[in-house]
């Protein structure tokens, strides 16, 4: 059963099994192919390169069935949620999709920072057609802003580079801030930050101590909500507009609370059209990608 796979040119070596007249059991093995995926979409289950699964149909109809399963596979249109993990990056994702669902057709819109956890919409075949649209939507983000504190890179995993005491604050104050920072407003982009200045991206720039002068950019902040605080620090749902960098927003209310700060939690909740409601996770899209990738 298993040489056939072994063949140049097979992806898939599969053998048909009538037990009865109308039930027919399947037997698959690849190289380069997640069968377990198309196994479970019959009831079915196994391993990444071998699998089975039993179909109520005559042979000939079972081998069709699975020809248009495996069909589909290899020509995955589609946009779906992924629900990108902290310490993993966008390309990350989009690489480890690549091997999963055999395709070199893939891409994501818009970026989340390798800390941020939440939605990353990718788009699957002749869907990243529509990845220039997908950054233009409104954005949504749960972040934790911790106060005290000030890093190198905006968010908890980087250096400490300024400290200050913070000022007692109540709900009426926090609120105050957060209306001032509500509305159309100029930002001035982080260095580290995937934007490029003469070929470069920033984040490699500072990476070599190299800082350069940036321009503000226009953002809009559509709700700033606050969820929860402490003495310390502060939870908002934040929807915003696409090109807002959370960590700088999160040290700019800092700042205006008088003291320093930065993100210590952000979770991506939308991008206009998707959101967070089933998305698929990266640790499950493995073992059944074709049953927990949810289309859009």
């Amino acid at each position: 059963m298993s040489y056939p796979r072994y063949i140049e040119g097979v992806d898939v070596a599969i053998m048909f099994k009538a037990v009865e007249p109308a039930v027919t059991r399947v037997s698959m093995r690849s190289k380069s192919v997640d069968v377990s995926a198309v196994a479970v979409a019959f009831g079915g289950g196994g391993h990444l390169r071998a699998a089975g699964c039993t179909i109520y149909a005559p042979v000939e109809e079972a081998r069709t069935q699975l020809l248009e399963a495996l069909a589909n596979w290899f020509n995955m249109d589609a946009i779906f949620n992924v629900l990108k993990p902290p310490q993993m990056t966008s390309h990350d994702v989009i690489g480890f999709l690549r091997r999963v669902l055999n395709t070199k057709k893939i891409g994501h819109g818009g970026t989340l920072d390798p800390d941020a956890a939440g939605v990353l919409p990718v788009f699957a075949g002749s869907a990243t057609r529509l990845l220039e649209f997908a950054v233009e939507g409104r954005k949504e983000y749960i972040a934790e802003f911790t106060l005290g504190a000030q890093t190198v890179t905006g968010d908890d995993s980087g250096e400490v580079v300024k400290t200050m005491p913070v000022p007692a604050f109540g709900k009426q104050e926090l609120e105050a801030v957060l209306a001032q920072f509500t509305g159309k407003q100029m930002q001035l982009p982080p260095m580290y930050s995937a934007i490029k200045i003469n070929g470069k991206k920033l984040y490699q720039l500072a990476r070599q101590g190299v800082e350069v002068e940036r321009t503000a950019r226009p953002i809009e902040v559509y709700k700033l909500e606050l969820l929860h605080y402490t003495a310390t620090s502060f939870t908002v749902r934040v929807a915003c507009s696409k090109g807002t960098y959370i960590r700088v927003l999160g040290e700019d209310l800092a700042t205006a609370l008088g003291t320093c700060g930065t993100m210590s939690f952000c979770c991506a909740r939308r991008w206009e059209p998707t959101r967070l409601t089933r998305p698929a996770r990266c640790r499950k899209s493995r073992r059944t990608p074709r049953t927990v990738l949810q289309s859009r």
